[in-house]
């Protein structure tokens, strides 16, 4: 265990992390106490202990030296450490590949595909939520080819493990006989629609003002359409999906899988225009401005290597005009000041003395205010009493 805690502190410093001596020296010092109490029975690696259990037996040591419990603030950076140490070694000790584990970390598995730029890249996304062993498998067998073939982003597969989680949860106690679901299409259909009616009986759960509210229009049609999209992908791969997750049920999806829910029947996403929130402030401006060098580097250098997307960026951050309006912009518009205009020359057929000469327009102008003012006060001279004109 010494050993495993050396080489995840070695882990953290390699990948740039910062390491807390404070709360690590708390770790070191709460695990030998366990260690002490449980004599031979004690585990010799962090792995041997479930979290929970290493927090219950590092409560009950403090509690036999101290007569009380340790504070929370103790507990929640203790749990920390030994969280972030513990998904260190899981991984470490796991020779399955990369997209079996139910825990895809790209910080201590860089393994996953990834976009040059990802937004989310340091987010790692939890399977172990799915507890049907056949859906967790076939999400993540789905998420890996939607990775390898840039199919899915990582964020979007953050959404789909969120959905297949309410999925996984609507369908416990139900007792599915496996991945389709029902044996006729009315039961499937019957099914889907009951799952239509727990996702709009959700309520927020995370901390914050809309916490215990439904859910938003937006993130229930967002649950519905990740589950129909999951099982379309399944049903258009379904001969390779029961080999490579190794579950033959999945050969049993019939075109009743392939699109769940009809029309309407989906919540739309709001739109929210001219609203404060599409406002983007000082803040989140500078970073945006921070990285749009990136757009212009070449690609071979880390960069996107679009020039004409990092000019439309700059334009649109001083001038505040729309991206059409930027796009229909002149690529080269303007004249260098040191060099005059060069007028085009005439045509031959214009110039003076020439044997053919152009004939003579006459351009017919609107006369102005001034004009037609000066031409009514002559008119008025001339003529006597009025409506009369003298002869």
């Amino acid at each position: 265990m010494r050993q495993e805690l050396a080489w995840c502190v070695f882990r953290i410093i390699e990948q740039g992390g910062k390491v807390d001596v404070t709360h690590m020296r708390a770790l070191v010092r709460r695990l030998g106490e366990v260690i002490s109490d449980l004599g031979a029975g004690a585990p010799v690696s962090l792995t041997g202990l479930a979290l929970r259990d290493w927090q219950q037996q590092i409560a009950l040591a403090v509690q036999r030296r101290t007569a009380a419990l340790p504070a929370l603030g103790t507990v929640r950076d203790i749990r920390q450490q030994l969280s972030r140490c513990r998904r260190f070694l899981s991984v470490a000790y796991d020779t399955r590949p990369w997209w079996l584990r139910e825990i895809w970390d790209p910080a201590c598995d860089p393994r996953g595909p990834q976009r040059a730029h990802e937004p989310r890249g340091r987010q790692a996304c939890n399977f172990d939520r799915t507890t049907i062993g056949w859906l967790r498998r076939g999400l993540q067998w789905h998420c890996r080819v939607g990775l390898e073939t840039g199919a899915l982003s990582w964020g979007t597969v953050q959404l789909r493990a969120d959905a297949i989680t309410a999925f996984d949860k609507f369908l416990a106690g139900r007792g599915v006989p496996g991945p389709w679901l029902a044996g006729e299409p009315a039961q499937l259909r019957a099914l889907m629609l009951d799952f239509l009616g727990y996702v709009r009986s959700l309520r927020v759960q995370r901390p914050g003002p809309a916490q215990g509210q439904p859910l938003s229009q937006s993130r229930v049609a967002t649950l519905l359409s990740s589950v129909e999209q999951f099982y379309a992908f399944m049903h258009d791969h379904r001969d390779t999906a029961a080999v490579a997750p190794a579950e033959a049920g999945w050969l049993q999806l019939g075109p009743q899988h392939a699109m769940f829910f009809r029309r309407g029947e989906k919540p739309r996403r709001n739109r929210h225009r001219g609203h404060g929130r599409d406002v983007i402030d000082g803040d989140a401006f500078t970073q945006i401005m921070a990285g749009a060098g990136l757009l212009g580097v070449p690609a071979a250098e880390g960069g996107l290597g679009d020039e004409q997307a990092m000019r439309i960026l700059m334009l649109l951050a001083r001038t505040g005009r729309r991206v059409s309006e930027i796009c229909l912009l002149v690529r080269d518009p303007l004249l260098p000041l040191d060099q005059p205009a060069s007028r085009p020359a005439r045509p031959a057929a214009s110039l003076p003395g020439s044997a053919i000469s152009r004939p003579t327009s006459k351009v017919h102008r609107t006369p102005s205010w001034s004009t037609r003012r000066s031409w009514r006060s002559s008119v008025r001279s001339r003529s006597g009493p009025a409506g009369s004109l003298t002869a």
